[in-house]
């Protein structure tokens, strides 16, 4: 066996940052199984692994192409045409295990190792010798994976076969995607699950068609799902995915958000109080919010609303980690004012209602949410943005602009925070990897509970980043310190980055809302926490790609930040679920 060496000077950063990377297409067309396993109720059938529906699970022979157990059982793909083939990514079934939809499932997946590698191998028929099947090359895997994506591979080839090396072995596969860069019409036609485009809009002779995504879509092939994709891996140089994203038309959105919420102060609607919209009903414990993504998230519903009607948005309510002394120092006790710009212009009228405020009183004692139909309504969270080109890019467009909008730190926090020195002493460099390992409360309360992970199983996915986008340097954002001694481990392979604060505040098997002890005026234990949380997100915002936990309020605001403030939509890997567009889980 023989690897293809990988090009260590690559310099993967400057495919963040250009515009001139090439777009790509999918050229995988017809899939041959070497034997094909039966279900009860579906042959799961060598179709599937060609079909761009990649979000399968173990065992879903409608969507899995599987083989019977067999010795060395594989998988060959042709391709369109002679293809010179820059990646081939072999998507693997999710494990059941891994979703809060399955609880109680067993963690089945296909078992990949030193002893049963998994090999993909580029083939081409050679004209010349008879049309004979020639090896071109061949990669190796030997450890699991959720994608096994071989790149920079600049080869041409005619298919592609996958096999699963061993005796008694069970081959199963999502999707095979071979991506070669586009160079004529009917690559575009073929591989797009959007609509094929003019890639300059009103030329007369469309030389060059690209895949233009429907809403929540995204994509090289707008096979990437916002709403129940676990995984995003564009190609290098996230073409497709920034042009998708409309930067002009994201800023654009902004500003509407900016004028609605009349932040300049000047707007008449701030003068009479029926023409704001003023909510100040909080979930979590006394209405004063639960975690602060959580929190953040349950607020820019109320947003949502409020631009909807074209009124602004004020919000009365009371904030849990603004309750702490530092707060009460700045006359802002309880007020998301503390930490972030006002939400609008509305001064006068929010310092009214602010005061008028009082907490919910809940019939059920300390509920985690005592606010009424707010807590179980969530249509809110589905509107989008304007009627037209807006409103076509979906939920995750628009959450995204209105989380940035409640996310703008006020000079004092900025100046607290000093996030460009932090990054200099922890040396915060790119290209990196953000990491999230959500364990504190997530361990020991709600569905989440006992689902916890070590590093190690954060491995495979790491190592899908490292080797896709060739970045061996990982921001580790957790609020357990033993996940930062475990890294030590891993040394030898990345280069762990983390912010160092008191992690102890972190350790309870009670939601963080309940923890009385935390939001108490004359301590600062809420304050600390507050500054923490803040950087840990900032800092995955920062990242080039994401591993990350989007059952996690904080690593879905991590996200859609991140997005906001790139301009398209990140690489990502989901430990346990989809992007979820409200403030509760989505299981999927």
């Amino acid at each position: 066996e023989y690897l293809v060496p990988r090009d260590e000077n690559f310099v993967v950063a400057t495919y963040f940052e250009t515009s001139e990377a090439p777009e790509f297409s999918n050229v995988a067309t017809v899939a041959t199984l070497s034997s094909t396993f039966n279900s009860s109720n579906f042959h799961c059938n060598a179709s599937n692994a060609v079909d761009s529906r990649k979000d399968a699970y173990w065992g879903d022979c409608s969507l899995v192409a599987m083989t019977k157990e067999e010795s060395n059982p594989s998988l060959t793909v042709d391709l369109t045409h002679h293809a010179k083939i820059w990646s081939i990514e072999v998507w693997a079934p999710m494990r059941k295990c891994d979703s809060i939809r399955y609880m109680g499932k067993t963690c089945t997946e296909m078992e990949v190792s030193e002893k049963t590698p998994l090999v993909i191998t580029i083939l081409y028929d050679d004209e010349q010798q008879g049309f004979q099947e020639l090896e071109v090359a061949r990669y190796v895997f030997t450890d699991k994976r959720p994608v096994y994506s071989w790149d920079r591979i600049q080869m041409e080839g005619s298919s592609v076969q996958v096999q699963l090396r061993g005796q008694f072995r069970t081959l199963a596969v999502t999707e095979v995607f071979v991506f070669s860069q586009s160079s004529n019409l009917s690559m575009c036609s073929h591989s797009c699950k959007g609509e094929c485009v003019c890639a300059r809009r009103g030329e007369e002779s469309c030389a060059q068609k690209v895949c233009e995504c429907g809403p929540d879509t995204v994509g090289d092939t707008c096979s990437d799902n916002m709403r129940r994709s676990w995984i995003h891996l564009p190609q290098i140089g996230m073409t497709a995915t920034k042009r998708q994203f409309n930067a002009s038309l994201f800023q654009e959105l902004k500003g509407l958000i900016n004028t609605n919420q009349a932040v300049s102060g000047t707007s008449d609607v701030c003068n009479v109080s029926a023409k704001v919209f003023v909510e100040g009903g909080n979930i979590g414990m006394g209405g004063r919010g639960a975690g602060f993504a959580s929190t953040l998230h349950f607020v820019s519903g109320y947003l949502s609303k409020a631009f909807a009607v074209h009124k602004p948005f004020i919000f009365s309510g009371r904030l849990n980690y603004a309750i702490n002394k530092h707060c009460d120092q700045q006359d802002k006790l309880g007020d998301f004012e503390c930490y972030f710009q006002p939400f609008s212009g509305c001064a006068e009228l929010k310092d009214m209602f602010y005061k008028k405020w009082k907490p919910p009183v809940s019939r059920q004692g300390n509920n985690r949410c005592a606010i009424g139909r707010y807590c179980n309504d969530l249509g809110h969270f589905n509107l989008v943005g304007p009627p037209g080109l807006m409103a076509n890019k979906g939920t995750f467009w628009m959450r995204a602009a209105l989380v940035e909008f409640l996310m703008r730190l006020n000079s004092r926090t900025e100046g607290l925070i000093d996030l460009g020195k932090i990054k200099r002493d922890i040396g915060f460099k790119h290209p990196i990897i953000g990491v999230h390992v959500r364990h504190g409360d997530a361990c020991h309360t709600t569905e989440r509970k006992g689902r916890c992970k070590g590093l190690e199983g954060y491995l495979p996915a790491i190592k899908t980043m490292s080797e896709k986008y060739n970045i061996t340097r990982v921001y580790l954002a957790t609020d357990d310190q033993e996940v930062i001694k475990e890294s030590k481990k891993y040394r030898h392979l990345y280069e762990f980055i983390t912010y160092s604060f008191n992690r102890t505040m972190m350790e309870s098997d009670k939601l963080i809302e309940r923890r009385t002890d935390l939001y108490v005026k004359n301590s600062m234990t809420a304050h600390h926490l507050m500054l923490s949380t803040l950087i840990d997100t900032l800092l995955l915002r920062d990242s080039d790609v994401l591993v990350a936990h989007l059952l996690s309020n904080m690593s879905r605001l991590a996200l859609e930040l991140s997005a906001a403030q790139k301009l398209y939509i990140p690489p990502f890997i989901s430990m346990d679920g989809p992007w979820c567009h409200h403030w509760k889980m989505c299981p999927r």
